[in-house]
């Protein structure tokens, strides 16, 4: 009975200690937060998976469990495992994060199918081959995860951690059926404390991540309002120029960062209308702005006719010609680009490589745009008219 409740009362704290941190992620406006929340939402439903998990699995000097706790407890391994594989795609697909806006789904469904299916014997999950197949799905998901981790150029830590969960899954199932059930108790100690550590890792990081993206958002703030600017920040126009077809993420991100500094966005597709050429619009836009976000990624984009160069490298022309000075552009890393934007991006690395900026991750833009805008008010901000 005493080891039930300090099993508890262990695995009530670790909860609480996740989902504070999720909290602490969601309230933050220091950084663009959405593949993140996504990540921390999924990897916290396992969190609570495995703490019911770990309320069934009986002591290590207790028999191996049998009938309904062994067909529950292997169920929630393979929940889990669904939750940190959705939790590896949400930091790795542009698109997935969206489909965390149904959470609740992810919560209930994996609770009532556990308890349904725990009722009777489900033969397969006991078997060799099953085992295998999960393992090796699990170890090729968290190795993304890692490999998406080292996109943030965060310590090694982190990689290895998840990694090398994703790579003893084996040993985890082992706690249930197989050769090491019920005659090697180590493994029963050991089980816990790994999961520990993965917490702590799964926390550190998320927390890292804060505390660079607040730490870069103080500074930037510190030295915007240490500017003695001409014109209010809300009437500080910026225009961000990018492909939607490979950039929508980054778009959404480059947007949030310029709204969270007072300053003003413009987008072409705000101001398209039926009455002017969109070539018209996008001139004026690209001219009107006070400065100008270019974003290059893996697309070229559509053309404007009859000019026969995509809208990007439209408004960039349009720009520049204006005022060289107001163009900051930012060059998503690690991606194959297609030939016409790598000739596009060639062209103006020869000439404007004071104002070119890389990334990774969403994330990343968001910080360095930032710093970008910052820079540059520092320098032309009393010049504005």
């Amino acid at each position: 009975m005493c080891f039930t409740v300090i099993k508890v009362l262990i695995l009530l704290g670790a909860i609480t200690c996740a989902a504070a941190t999720l909290i602490k992620l969601k309230t933050t406006v220091a950084t663009y937060n959405r593949r993140l929340l996504s990540f921390a939402r999924f990897s916290l439903s396992s969190w609570i998976l495995w703490a019911v998990q770990c309320l069934i699995l009986p002591a290590p000097w207790d028999p191996a469990p049998t009938g309904f706790f062994l067909d529950t407890g292997l169920w929630l391994s393979v929940m889990q495992n669904a939750l940190w594989i959705s939790a590896a795609l949400s930091l790795h697909s542009k698109q997935f994060p969206r489909l965390s806006d149904r959470l609740p789904l992810f919560i209930t469904f994996p609770i009532v199918l556990v308890l349904a299916l725990g009722t009777y014997r489900v033969v397969v999950l006991t078997s060799a081959g099953f085992v295998w197949i999960e393992g090796f799905v699990t170890a090729v998901f968290f190795m993304i995860l890692a490999d998406s981790i080292w996109q943030w150029r965060l310590s090694r830590f982190y990689e290895a951690v998840f990694l090398i969960h994703g790579l003893t899954q084996w040993i985890w199932r082992a706690l249930w059926f197989g050769p090491l059930t019920g005659r090697l108790s180590a493994i029963y100690w050991t089980y816990p404390v790994w999961r520990a550590v993965l917490l702590v890792a799964w926390i550190k990081l998320i927390l890292a991540i804060l505390h660079r993206a607040e730490s870069s958002h103080r500074e930037v703030r510190r030295t915007i309002d240490s500017l003695s600017l001409s014109k209010p920040l809300d009437t500080i126009t910026l225009m961000i120029d990018a492909t939607v077809e490979d950039l929508a993420e980054e778009r959404e991100a480059a947007a949030l960062s310029i709204r969270n500094l007072g300053l003003t966005e413009f987008r072409a597709e705000m101001f398209e209308t039926p009455s002017q050429p969109l070539r018209n619009v996008y001139t004026f836009l690209a001219e009107e702005c006070h400065i100008f976000i270019l974003i290059i990624g893996e697309r070229y984009g559509s053309a404007v006719e009859p000019d026969g160069i995509s809208v990007v490298e439209f408004q960039y022309e349009a720009a520049r010609r204006q005022n060289p000075g107001k163009v900051l552009i930012f060059v998503e890393d690690q991606v194959i680009r297609e030939p016409q934007l790598q000739g596009f991006l060639n062209r103006i690395q020869e000439g404007e490589p004071r104002y070119i900026n890389s990334f990774f991750t969403p994330e990343e833009l968001y910080e360095e745009i930032q710093r970008g805008v910052a820079e540059w008010l520092n320098i032309h901000g009393s010049q504005l008219k």
